[in-house]
């Protein structure tokens, strides 16, 4: 009996060592040895022993995989394979350039019509803009009336 529970023992650590370590399936063929070695054993010592191993290995072995995958991110492999979550300083607040919220009331020209979405030179910048109101034709003035995040929103003014 020592035997048998020994060698089901020995098949679910070397399935965690399986997902923690790169053993290109070895240590899986010893896990699937042990574990048959470990039934047969169970089947001379009885067909209900026997039949409590297979239950038993129905049962453990994703236990065995679940315990594996917790440990793999601490190993140095799983830390090469799993990205990490940004600090709080790392993270960007924002996504707008700067120098847009300072095109407010500048004067520019349109590079595309607009209709109403497209692009205008504006202080020496290309910049995608949204026409507010009604569509404008290329080469035409614009001035930008307000900008909201990455949005810039232009009217055509009369030249």
């Amino acid at each position: 009996m020592t035997l048998a529970i020994g060698l089901l023992v020995l098949a679910f650590v070397l399935v965690m060592m399986e997902l923690t370590f790169p053993s290109f399936g070895l240590l899986s063929l010893g896990a699937a040895t042990a574990y048959a070695f470990a039934l047969v054993r169970a089947f001379e010592l009885g067909t209900n022993t026997g039949w409590t191993f297979v239950v038993l290995g129905v049962f453990l072995l994703p236990i065995a995989v679940g315990l594996g995958l917790k440990v793999l991110p601490h190993t140095p492999i799983g830390r090469r394979l799993f990205l990490h979550a940004p600090t709080r300083e790392g993270v960007q607040h924002g996504t707008a350039p700067a120098h847009l919220a300072e095109l407010v009331g500048a004067d520019g020209e349109a590079l595309t019509s607009l209709r109403p979405a497209g692009s205008a030179r504006i202080a020496g910048h290309r910049v995608d803009v949204v026409a507010s109101g009604r569509f404008v034709e290329k080469g035409r003035t614009i001035r930008v009336m307000d900008v909201n995040g990455t949005r810039v929103v232009v009217r055509e003014i009369d030249a």
